[in-house]
């Protein structure tokens, strides 16, 4: 439904479908206004869209942010609950019964809650890969080889 104008509420609501979406298209399937018209405001009017779309964009990550905790809190407690009871299977008669969660899951579990834990405790989550064997043990001799041939300025007799 094109008109001529349109209300600050109108465009404010074109802009947060554009951040929620991300296109002039959905952005005009949702609100009624043409994609032209909204792309047109972007293009023309950079400082009030920034501003509007700033704020739009705070809203809409907050909401996220929101939602994205109450299934990461829902999601313990299920999975709490599956740890200390086991997951609900049917059995070939047709029944609800509970089979204890493998050692190989547990262990998953486990190492990603660990990795998730020192991520938030600003930790680090891998060691970094050493050379192992006879070839990485030569690689680590020729590295501390190198290190002191640069050590010793360059100044390397040859024999």
């Amino acid at each position: 439904m094109a008109k001529n104008t349109y209300t600050d509420y109108e465009r404010e609501q074109a802009i947060a479908a554009w951040v929620a979406e991300g296109s002039y298209a959905k952005a005009s399937d949702i609100t009624g206004i043409p994609a032209t018209t909204i792309r047109t405001w972007h293009d023309t009017k950079p400082e009030w869209w920034s501003q509007i779309e700033g704020r739009e964009r705070d809203r809409f990550e907050k909401e996220q942010r929101s939602l994205l905790t109450k299934i990461r809190e829902k999601s313990l407690v299920e999975l709490s609950e599956r740890l200390q009871h086991g997951d609900e299977r049917v059995s070939t008669k047709g029944e609800k019964i509970r089979v204890k969660v493998s050692a190989r899951d547990v262990a998953t579990i486990y190492g990603i809650c660990t990795d998730k834990m020192r991520v938030l405790q600003g930790l680090p989550t891998s060691i970094p890969a050493k050379p192992v064997g006879a070839a990485g043990a030569a690689e680590t001799v020729l590295q501390q080889i190198k290190g002191e041939l640069k050590r010793a300025n360059g100044k390397v007799t040859k024999h």
